[in-house]
């Protein structure tokens, strides 16, 4: 089993998004742990079928908190 957690604090960036999604393709792991993202679910949503994950867990943030 593997897996990726990374404290990615604003996947909606066109680079965090990118570099996220090229690493995961590379990796292939089985699991995506992502804290902090400060992310709409939408941005999460849109992550999670871009790598091709069937399943996608999100809790929105608070303003510029949580997340």
């Amino acid at each position: 089993m593997s897996l990726i957690s990374w404290n990615c604090h604003g996947l909606g960036t066109p680079w965090a998004f990118q570099f996220l999604k090229e690493i995961t393709l590379q990796k292939r792991p089985d699991f995506i742990f992502l804290c902090e993202t400060i992310s709409k679910k939408a941005t999460v949503e849109r992550f999670q079928r871009a790598v091709g994950f069937e399943g996608v867990l999100a809790v929105e943030s608070q303003g510029r908190s949580g997340g």
